[in-house]
């Protein structure tokens, strides 16, 4: 696997890859980082599929021993921003398939929640557009995917103050199936000071100040009861 020649280097992942012997020691696994970005694809969507197997996988796993795996989670420590947009490229190979389930997103994904700060990171990249529209996109669905809410609602709060480009139309699509299924803590807080005729709260206009424009206009109508009704200065700033 060491060899410069790709097709022989392939040819040796699968020998590392065939006997429990080989596939649970530390210079296969060395190899596996090595090759995780090969400029080769068979080899990088091989290795990024072998590599996810050595983690919790909800499919098929390789239940390695502790050494190993705690050998894969400390390299993964050393991991960051980069190395996450060069597995959302990964996940492209596949992109009928993207993040589902039993796909190479999927295998990406285990490995991404394994990277230190992996949420904010992701956050990062869906929210600029100095990432190629395909990284975004891996991103944001991913987030979805994996069930990430705080990356979610970010980019459900920060969409009308984001650059989304040609973008625009599909993420607004996913906002608006967030806002319209989702419990968003800033709205259940407005919801309670409507309930409750409590709308002088100064906690209330930070609710309001930090919840998106979309999810504002879906909830118009607790707006206007705010606005109505408040004698606080600060909360009827933000609610008009």
């Amino acid at each position: 696997m060491a060899g410069l020649n790709s097709e022989k280097r392939f040819q040796g992942f699968l020998g590392l890859m065939s006997h429990p012997r080989s596939r649970f020691s530390e210079i296969t696994c060395y190899f596996l980082f090595e090759y995780l970005f090969d400029t080769n694809k068979k080899i990088r969507v091989s290795v990024t599929d072998a590599l996810s197997r050595y983690l919790n996988h909800p499919e098929v796993g390789f239940y390695p021993p502790n050494e190993i795996r705690e050998y894969i989670q400390t390299k993964l420590k050393g991991f960051g921003r980069i190395e996450i947009v060069n597995l959302l490229e990964t996940a492209w190979f596949d992109d009928e398939n993207l993040m589902q389930r039993g796909s190479l997103g999927q295998c990406v994904g285990v490995i991404i929640v394994n990277i230190p700060n992996h949420e904010n990171h992701l956050g990062y990249i869906a929210l600029h557009n100095e990432f190629k529209d395909e990284v975004r996109i891996a991103a944001i669905t991913l987030a979805e995917e994996f069930g990430m809410d705080e990356v979610v609602e970010e980019i459900v709060y920060e969409f009308d103050k984001t650059s989304w480009g040609n973008l625009r139309s599909w993420v607004k699509e996913l906002v608006d199936s967030y806002v319209e299924f989702a419990e968003i803590p800033a709205i259940s807080a407005i919801e309670t000071a409507v309930d409750n005729d409590s709308y002088d709260d100064d906690e209330l206009a930070y609710a309001i100040k930090e919840t998106g424009t979309l999810v504002l206009i879906s909830h118009e109508y607790l707006i206007r009861v705010i606005d109505d009704n408040t004698k606080n200065p600060t909360v009827k700033f933000y609610a008009q």
